[in-house]
């Protein structure tokens, strides 16, 4: 992909509005190329909209962006609008969302704010959202500092002075009752008035966050309105405070429960058990580096670090049991080359600081790296870097060749798959990933190795992995590839995959369609060698929201037609209708949908008499599906309703009467509410209801109590159930109501008595074993990788397998009635799953809803869309009973949660979903192990789940809630040309600094990595080099200095150049860490591809030894080392070093071996050149030399 800017001047002089603002004098025009062999202006400007997207952004005088305008870049081809307007001082304080024209040009919309967009979004269009307000405003405090007063969102009623957020800024007073803790953690009574910077938010529902800050800005407090009785005490806010050390890190994070009990107790200690527990701490050592960090209920991890300050060893609680640390390695360049787990049994290694004055302790002789070997028995590396006995490594990965066992021959090549665009691989793989070998994990399939190798092309593109799996896995052969085709943009165009299981193989061939702006709106798969199918087709709006999809369109109208609407702020509002009725397209065009649902926002229906809310949380849902006979069942609902902490509290049900009525029936039916949580976000109580959709009879199958443990807060203890049902969450055969909950020293579930289960878990954190306590030899059995993947899944009753589950990226397969063969079972495919039934592939569709929860899955039946599964779910994600689909032994269990897999083996046992990190429990509403990312949000408990907001948000990781998306209040044209499928338009207002951005940033071409400065050449190597072929570079030695004397296989440049400031002749020696660069087609101005930069500023014959050490040229950066020499530099590994040039002037003896300021124009003796900024030399290696004047060097390869 090319890049091609335009600046054009429309107006030469500056010429003044009567609003008092600047009129538009020019536009920088962008043009992106999508097609290859565009070399001169003349082809460039015969390219057409669907070979090129073109950005044209209008200025005014002072330069300011006034107006955008993506060129033809709707689905109609006509031009997008941005308008940009400022107030009397510059502030942008109306943001406009971006509307369509009827113009293909590019021109300027003198009225485009004025008449033109709020026109389009009253147009009465159903398929964008219609609004008097299609922009957001700000109100800015009158003073120097413009702050923001009050600020709408986008819509009518969502403007300052109706809904809307407010800010106020105010130093602290006294009865702010602020503690101060000081820098030892004590409290030391409260801030004083006047000595804190406070700022208050209140949001468009009356929700407060007050932050308290010092005067360097640190936050110290963040006070969140509660309004809240929790165990009988009235809280009317819940505060998170932040506590720093001497040197001004943080040190602690006190969340709510425990400003709470301190309170409670009136003591302030926090060195209590029960608030230790409780508090987020990190200890550091004298050089600032972090070496300890505690979570609340997950105990402390402890980091260790080598003497160029690399984290090398890790140790979490569960690890400090058995004297074992996670351990990880690193190559010349800081990649991460080896990680496993190392053992040491020493009682004078225990501990933190035992373990890291013992490392301290260790004569690294210089040796901070491990090197490529052909020795096997150490995976290839050197192995001399500790820990390098007592270790059991996990994962491996080799960088730059595919030579595995360093015989100077590859052990792998890139497999031609013949696919149409299919390209070449690329030899030029500097700093680039190129093999990852994994250890297996588990009873079932332990200490086997498996293999991927990753192939390139010249942009950087992954176009193909190999690999083996855990089913063929003798010897590390391949036996499975994906393959990946690109246009000249990036955008990918074909995939090809082929699974080997046993001896039965699969391939899948998906192809991908888009417009001309990107946007997906085609995809086809062909299974096996078959002809392609056609699963889907996309088509947008003119503002690019996904509004119609269309499932298996290549038969007739289609399978099954999804229509999608949204309202002004870009929330989706329907899927279809909750009727199932056509429209004419309002909400729906189809009478023949499956499923169908409605979402409330800030709307109130009268019909269902729900809670309106402006801050964009979901008030109600409305839905209705079919069974398998094609049988619409009754329209069904949920109203939710949240706490001033927007914490879901209510989920109440209702079916609707009728076609047309009131929802008054079955009222409470699915009901889950009476939800209250502690100060930590804790659940304390919860109901639910269960019925029969159609009836007016339900039942109470919940009354939970929550209980948790005193010294550990966060631990649930215990549950009782005031309900008298079996059915919800239930005491199953073999569990107690008298148990406790238990956990392990890093927080996670061990014995849960009310299912009668025992949990184990293995070194990276993951469930090993699930034990059913009850069960005669009953117990489930994972394996993993070593990244955690999961490969296996083993169910055995009486000690026997009964059942294996086979993973494999995706493709899942089980053994057969004989044990011993896999059958596949299914694979995923873009719209739902492709399953083998006895043999025959299936279509599996399956629709999602707005958390991509699966709610219908559908199959083809003679061009019939035949519901073959349905689900709800009740607010925490527990199936709704009682499905008007009966359950399927071979149905879908990827459902909740964006296809959280459903644990039910044994009967409804373990009743987890299971994410790739931790189980979650939909009948308790919360984790069973804590969050990866705790201490991102510390005033909640780690066992949350979604912020205790499932209505809202979701997890599908379980590592961090997800909230649903919503369009940026303060929309603009910048990412709407490549968006596909979501519908929602990005902030891009600040244009011209992305598009620099653009051009700064490394892309799909690879990124960097720390501890570069390893790889620089020695002294001695300059020596030797120097002594070798001289300092006078001709046509006789230059093949031998690219012959790579030094070993390093990085470009070692003696080039000619010139002292700045006494343009004395000199020579330079400077060793460049090269990215890739392809002599055959690359584009030598995209500065994507630079690998080093020095900017020599104002050095003249003084200059003695000044060595430039630089970070990645996109940050600009540089860190200036004086005086040191180059094996300094070397053990010095300073990070993300890319090169060093030695700055030498010696007007005596002219000695050019120590270096130049500034480079040349001309190529070594006997190169070509290309002409006066660009020397292209010798298989790809390119300089960038002395251009205007100015010192710079660039690298190239």
């Amino acid at each position: 992909m090319k890049y091609h800017i335009k600046y054009c001047a429309i107006l030469p002089l500056l010429m003044l509005l009567n609003f008092g603002v600047l009129a538009q004098t020019g536009y920088i025009q962008n043009e992106k190329v999508k097609v290859n062999g565009v070399i001169n202006e003349n082809q460039l400007v015969s390219l057409d909209i669907s070979q090129k997207t073109v950005t044209r952004s209008y200025t005014d005088g002072l330069g300011r962006i006034v107006q955008s305008v993506a060129i033809q870049g709707s689905p109609l081809k006509k031009d997008i609008i941005q308008p940009i307007v400022y107030n009397s001082l510059g502030k942008e304080s109306i943001h406009y969302l971006p509307y369509v024209t009827t113009t293909v040009d590019g021109s300027y919309h003198p009225n485009a704010a004025t008449n033109e967009q709020p026109a389009f979004y009253q147009n009465g269009n159903p398929l964008v959202a219609q609004d008097a307000a299609a922009y957001s405003q700000q109100i800015f405090e009158n003073s120097p500092l413009q702050r923001i007063l009050k600020e709408g969102t986008v819509g009518s009623g969502f403007q300052p002075d109706q809904h809307h957020r407010t800010y106020n800024y105010r130093s602290n007073q006294n009865s702010d009752y602020v503690i101060n803790w000081g820098t030892n953690a004590t409290n030391q009574g409260y801030y004083t008035s006047a000595t804190l910077l406070v700022s208050d938010v209140t949001d468009e529902d009356g929700k407060q966050v007050t932050v308290f800050k010092d005067k360097n800005g640190k936050t110290l407090l963040e006070r969140k309105k509660a309004n809240q009785t929790v165990n009988g005490v009235f809280r009317a806010y819940f505060d998170t405070y932040y506590l720093y050390n001497e040197s001004g890190a943080l040190a602690y994070v006190v969340p709510p429960k425990a400003i709470s009990l301190m309170q409670q107790s009136g003591n302030w200690s926090l060195s209590q058990t029960t608030i230790v527990n409780l508090t987020f701490s990190y200890e550091y050592d004298i050089r600032g580096r972090l070496i300890q960090k505690s979570i609340p209920a997950k105990g402390a991890v402890f980091i260790i670090y080598d003497p160029v300050n690399r984290p090398v060893l890790m140790q979490d609680a569960n690890l400090r049991m058995d004297n074992q640390w996670n351990y990880i390695k690193y190559d010349a360049k800081g990649h991460a080359i080896s990680q496993g787990i190392y053992t040491d049994l020493d009682p004078g290694h225990i501990g933190l600081s035992n373990m890291q004055n013992y490392v301290n302790t260790l004569d690294y002789s210089n040796v901070y790296y491990e090197e490529r070997t052909s020795n096997s028995a150490t995976a290839y590396y050197s192995n001399v870097v500790f820990p390098n006995t007592g270790i059991t490594p996990l994962a491996y990965s080799y960088y730059d060749d595919y030579d595995l066992d360093q015989n100077g021959v590859s052990d792998y090549s890139y497999a031609v798959q013949g696919l149409t665009g299919e390209a070449v691989a690329t030899t030029l793989l500097r700093g680039m990933p190129t093999m990852i070998r994994k250890r297996t994990l588990g009873t079932g399939l332990n200490n086997i190795w498996l293999i991927d190798v990753l192939f390139y092309d010249k942009y950087g593109h992954l176009i193909q992995k190999q690999s083996n799996n855990h089913l063929n896995y003798a010897a590390e052969v391949i036996t499975d590839i994906s393959t990946s085709t690109f246009d000249f943009s990036g955008a990918r165009v074909l995939t090809k995959t082929s699974k080997l299981a046993g001896v039965a193989s699969t391939t899948v061939q998906t192809g991908y369609v888009y417009d001309h702006a990107y946007r997906l709106i085609s995809v086809n798969q062909s299974y096996n060698g078959a002809s392609p199918i056609s699963l889907a087709a996309y088509t947008y709006n003119e503002i690019g929201q996904l509004i119609k999809k269309n499932l298996k369109p290549g038969e007739g109208a289609g399978l099954q037609s999804l229509d999608y609407r949204y309202n002004i702020r870009g929330q989706l509002q329907s899927i279809n209708n909750s009727r199932l009725t056509a429209d004419g397209g309002v909400t729906n065009l189809d009478d023949n949908d499956v499923f169908g649902m409605q979402l409330l926002y800030d709307q109130s229906d009268p019909d269902l008499g729900n809670i309106p809310y402006f801050s964009g949380a979901l008030s109600a849902v409305k839905w209705m599906s079919k069974d398998g006979n094609n049988i619409s069942s009754v329209e069904r609902s949920y109203s939710y309703q949240y706490d001033i902490l927007n914490r879901l509290t209510s989920s109440s049900y209702a079916e609707r009467v009728g076609a047309t009525g009131s929802f008054s029936t079955n009222i409470g039916g699915f009901n889950e509410d009476g939800i209250s949580y502690d100060e930590n976000g804790n659940i304390l109580t919860l109901q639910r209801n269960s019925s029969t959709p159609g009836s007016n009879a339900h039942t109470k199958i919940d009354n939970l109590t929550y209980t948790y443990s005193v010294t550990q807060p966060n631990h649930l203890t215990g549950v009782v159930d005031a309900s008298v049902s079996t059915a919800g969450f239930m005491i199953y055969p073999g569990g107690s109501n008298i148990g406790t909950y238990e956990y392990d020293l890093s927080g996670n579930l061990i014995s849960d008595p009310y299912k009668g289960l025992s949990l184990t878990y293995n070194v990276l954190n993951k469930t090993d074993r699930i034990t059913i306590n009850a069960g005669n030899g009953q117990y489930i059995a994972y394996t993993y990788d070593a990244s955690g993947g999961l490969l296996r899944k083993e169910v055995f009753k009486a000690g026997a397998a009964t059942l294996v589950t086979d993973y494999i990226e995706g493709f899942v397969y089980t053994n057969n009635s004989a044990g011993n063969v896999k059958d596949l079972a299914y694979f995923p495919m873009p719209e739902g799953r492709v399953r083998n039934d006895l043999g025959a592939l299936k279509l599996e569709y399956v629709i999602t809803d707005q958390q991509g929860n699966a709610r219908v899955s559908i199959e083809d039946n003679n061009g019939v869309a035949v519901v073959r599964q349905e689900n709800s779910y009740y607010g925490f994600g527990m199936i709704l009973p009682n499905s008007p689909v009966g359950t399927l032994s071979d149905g879908n269990k990827n459902l909740y949660n964006g296809g959280a897999e459903w644990q039910n083996d044994y009967g409804n046992l373990p009743d987890y979903q299971q994410t790739f990190y931790r189980n979650y429990d939909a009948a308790l509403g919360r984790f069973i192990g804590i969050d990866p990312l705790a201490d991102s949000d510390a005033s909640v408990t780690g066992y949350h789940y979604s912020n205790n907001n499932p209505i809202m948000f979701n997890d599908p990781l379980g590592d961090e809630p997800r909230p649903l998306p919503m369009m940026d209040t303060n929309a603009g044209t910048g990412d709407a040309l490549p968006l596909g499928g979501g519908g929602i338009l990005k902030n891009n207002r600040n244009f011209k600094e992305k598009l620099l951005a653009k051009f700064e940033s490394l892309g799909d071409h690879g990124a960097w990595s720390d501890y570069l400065g390893q790889n620089l050449p020695s002294d001695a190597q300059v020596a030797a080099t120097i002594a070798q072929h001289g300092t006078t570079i001709t046509s006789n030695n230059w093949a031998g200095i690219l012959g790579d004397p030094f070993g390093l296989k990085d470009l070692i440049a003696i080039a000619s150049g010139e002292a700045a400031g006494n343009r004395l002749a000199a020579r330079a020696i400077a060793s460049t860490i090269l990215n890739r660069l392809d002599a055959a087609g690359s584009d030598l101005n995209d500065p994507n591809w630079m690998a080093a930069s020095i900017h020599s500023k104002g050095l003249g014959g003084t200059v003695k030894g000044n060595y430039q050490i630089l970070r990645h040229p996109n940050q600009y950066e540089y860190k200036m080392v004086m005086g040191m020499t180059m094996d300094q530099i070397r053990a010095s590994s300073l990070p993300y070093i890319v090169g060093a040039l030695q700055a030498y002037d010696n007007r005596t003896t002219r000695d050019y071996s120590n270096g130049a300021i500034s480079w040349s124009a001309s190529p070594p003796p006997g190169q070509p050149g290309t002409d006066s900024n660009f020397q292209r030399v010798n298989q790809g290696i390119f300089y960038i030399t002395t251009i205007a004047g100015n010192s710079t060097f660039f690298g190239f390869r």
